[in-house]
Formats: C-alpha cells, sequence, structure tokens
C-alpha cells in the first residue's frame, strides 16, 4: 500500500544499428517487465517487421539496467516500465 515510485532506466533506449532500411521510421513501444533488482526479466514490444532484427534489438534491451522501482520507504519492488523507441 502506498505511494510506489516508477523504475527509472540507467540508458538511454537506442534502437540496435545498422536499423534495416524497411523498418526504418517504425515506432516500437516497448515494456520491460523488472524485478525489484533492477534487472530486466522480459522485454516485450510488436514485430518491427523483421524477426531478425527483432531478436538483436530483444538481446540489446535485455542486457539494460534499471533502478528498482521502490515504496516511499525505500524497499524495492517488481515493476513494468513503458516506452517507445523509434527506428
Amino acid at each position: 500500500t502506498g505511494t510506489i515510485y516508477p523504475a527509472t532506466p540507467e540508458f538511454l533506449v537506442m534502437p540496435s544499428l545498422p536499423v534495416p532500411k524497411r523498418v526504418q521510421g517504425r515506432t516500437l513501444e516497448l515494456r520491460f517487465t523488472i524485478d525489484e533488482h533492477g534487472k530486466i526479466v522480459k522485454v516485450e514490444f510488436e514485430s518491427s517487421g523483421d524477426s531478425g532484427y527483432d531478436r538483436q534489438l530483444r538481446e540489446r534491451l535485455s542486457e539494460y539496467r534499471f533502478r528498482p522501482a521502490h515504496r516511499m520507504d525505500g524497499t524495492p519492488v517488481p515493476s513494468v516500465y513503458v516506452t517507445q523507441l523509434t527506428l
């Protein structure tokens, strides 16, 4: 109960390079499921239209880290962080 402060990324989301020409300009909604230690448990997004690039992007995004969400008293909690990435 009480206020939960959201997880904060310790990175700037950048697409894996090079971005295939056929997917350039697409915007993907990224959904990170984060544990209480700031480690990414799962990364979800709609396909860019290129399955090989999707695998490469998922691997890269899975390496990122977060400062975990926490309660008012500082207790870390699992959470979900949603953002967008334009390729």
